[in-house]
């Protein structure tokens, strides 16, 4: 078995209060997804909130994205 989400990195945004997708339903994978020494993986459960994508969510993304992805260290 090899692990697909070994060095990937990612970002887990859910809403606390979400009645479609609570977040109670997928914790347990999402804690058990092993992203390995040079993956990134941070998780994000908003208190509080549904269904949403809130400015804080997408907050959360930009800086995931420029840390992660965009922000490499030149050469």
């Amino acid at each position: 078995d090899s692990n697909p989400f070994l060095g990937k990195k990612i970002l887990v945004l859910s809403g606390g209060s979400d009645p479609l997708v609570p977040f109670k339903f997928s914790e347990e994978f999402v804690n058990g997804l092993n992203v390995g020494p040079h993956g990134v993986k941070k998780v994000v459960v908003q208190p509080g909130v549904e269904h949403e994508c809130t400015p804080r969510m997408v907050q959360e993304m930009t800086e995931f994205i420029w840390e992660n992805c965009l922000n490499a260290p030149s050469k």
